[in-house]
């Protein structure tokens, strides 16, 4: 007989947005890894309910990330396993990535590949993450930035896309790829082992930013399942959900994107960039439960403490790159969001302190 699903109150939101799909492939997944975690089970509290999250169904309706972390955190806590991200991203095939999946398998080289991951990426992970390609000494280098809220969810969810990344990439390429070096902007776990048992390279932790390098040369290998006429196909079915989702997306999130590009942008730029006059844009915003005023101060309290966790910078440089006027602007500012003085926030998420 089945369960009736009771909802209990939504968590706070988070900013960032998903497609349902996404988290209903995400308990698909979960499901499959531990029969514990069935979908009436991890859904219990995250503020969605089945309907919101039917993979299946046409609507293609955009949620609020803070319904999939909660999702990581249930499935967390009642496994008792710490890497289960590592665990996630390992077992992930290629129906994990949906359309996108498709059109990079058909894609004719690696390089083309990896453009079509970075067009249509928001289907995968939404606003949570963007990946972005570089160069440095030689060597190529995916960055992946975010701004999470910290925890045990927050390092699931970036297990869950570099263990996924590698295993996709076997299968894409035809056989083991290796990395040069693995980056992480957080601290070592206590499985720490794991991390370099499963990426075969250097690892470290407590960097900057979450960055993989590898040989550029792999980007001209042809692909083996090359075809054009699929690659086409899959990509338009891409382009189409890209549209959706842009469509769907809170304005919240839209203005908290924006910001994130030009934190000092103001209400007429943004609300211009956006199509819509700002009374129009403030009167959404009212409506999704926020203010423009409370998305900035978010973003500047994300991007601050984010460069104070570089510790290969002063506190000055950091109030000097983030444009206060003075370290002691600074200091009253990290004070007032996490109750702690710079040094003592950035002694709590060193190895073996507290993470935020």
């Amino acid at each position: 007989m089945g369960s009736v699903l009771q909802l209990a109150a939504a968590p706070p939101a988070s900013g960032f947005c998903v497609f349902g799909a996404r988290v209903g492939a995400s308990l698909r997944h979960l499901a499959e890894l531990d029969r514990r975690l069935t979908a009436a089970v991890l859904l219990r509290g995250s503020g969605l309910g089945p309907q919101q999250v039917d993979a299946r169904s046409e609507n293609h309706q955009v949620v609020d990330a803070a319904g999939l972390l909660h999702v990581y955190q249930q499935a967390l806590d009642l496994t008792g396993r710490a890497d289960l991200g590592l665990c996630y991203g390992e077992a992930a095939g290629v129906t994990e990535y949906g359309p996108i999946g498709y059109a990079m398998l058909s894609a004719a080289t690696d390089l083309e590949a990896v453009n079509i991951a970075l067009t249509y990426q928001r289907l995968y992970y939404g606003t949570m993450a963007s990946m972005s390609l570089h160069h440095e000494g030689g060597l190529g280098l995916i960055r992946l930035s975010e701004s999470l809220p910290g925890g045990p969810a927050r390092r699931f969810f970036m297990e869950m896309l570099l263990a996924g990344f590698l295993r996709f990439n076997h299968a894409l390429v035809g056989r083991r790829t290796q990395l040069q070096e693995l980056r992480l902007a957080y601290p070592a776990p206590g499985y720490a082992g794991r991390y370099r048992e499963l990426f075969c390279c250097d690892v470290h932790f407590d960097q900057p930013r979450h960055e993989l390098l590898f040989d550029t040369g792999v980007l001209a290998h042809s692909l083996p399942n090359a075809d054009p006429i699929t690659a086409r196909a899959c990509e338009q079915v891409c382009s189409e959900l890209l549209e959706r989702f842009d469509r769907g997306e809170p304005f919240a999130a839209r203005v908290r994107r924006a910001l994130g590009e030009d934190r000092e942008a103001a209400l007429t730029h943004i609300a211009t960039g956006l199509g819509c006059h700002e009374r129009t844009l403030h009167r959404r915003l009212q409506e999704e439960g926020t203010a423009f005023q409370q998305i900035k101060d978010q973003v500047q309290r994300d991007q601050v403490l984010g460069a104070l966790a570089d510790t290969s910078l002063s506190v000055n440089e950091v109030a000097r790159r983030q444009g206060f006027e003075s370290p002691s602007n600074l200091r009253r500012a990290v004070r007032r969001w996490t109750g702690l003085s710079p040094a003592e926030w950035r002694r709590r998420r060193a190895p073996g302190g507290i993470e935020f």
